[in-house]
């Protein structure tokens, strides 16, 4: 892009224009997909990262200084996400290696599994109480289906299934505090 075709682009997407959008997704989404896969290793993961960052785009109301700050701006908020969920994948991986430990030692596998069903109960609880899409949505992605398989059976779009899990997932991790990234390990 030239310098005029790039102030023409920021002052469409600071406007909302969905041709502005549609440019973000023709110039950067494959491009933003292969670098989060350099982390994530798996495409469907990275996809996800990209679009979550473009619908945060979508929603938010910042107005970005330059094209060359809003493209640093994308390359390290999809860094940064990936991070997170290498991060959030390693304390899972760390619980469940404790669960492992624990499962062999006598007395305690009992216990343990009792702990599991009351996180797993207080988990379903908060669920329950979600506003009724994102009930609908978290309750699907507990039989473990994905994203296209959730939208397809609700008929919504796989946009809105991801949109409603972002506001689900606000609303679990404040209702269940720390709980939340325990009970995590039960959602697939």
């Amino acid at each position: 892009m030239n310098p005029e075709e790039e102030r023409t682009f920021m002052k469409q997407l600071h406007e909302k224009h969905p041709g502005a959008f549609r440019e973000l997704f023709m110039n950067f989404y494959n491009a933003l997909v292969y670098f989060a896969m350099g982390y994530v290793k798996e495409k469907e993961q990275a996809e996800d990262i990209v679009q979550e960052l473009f619908m945060q785009i979508w929603e938010s109301k910042t107005k970005y200084v330059s094209y060359t700050s809003f493209k640093t701006f994308l390359y390290t908020s999809v860094r940064n996400a990936c991070i997170n969920l290498l991060k959030h994948k390693e304390v899972e991986e760390k619980y469940m290696q404790y669960v492992r430990e624990r499962e062999t030692e006598t007395g305690e596998a009992e216990d343990l599994r009792v702990m599991e069903e009351e996180i797993y109960r207080l988990l379903l609880h908060a669920i329950g109480e979600l506003p009724p899409r994102c009930r609908e949505v978290f309750e699907q992605v507990l039989l473990g289906k994905k994203n296209e398989e959730i939208a397809e059976n609700l008929k919504i779009s796989a946009l809105t299934v991801k949109k409603q899990r972002n506001i689900g997932t606000q609303i679990l991790k404040k209702k269940l505090g720390k709980l939340y990234e325990i009970a995590i390990v039960f959602i697939p």
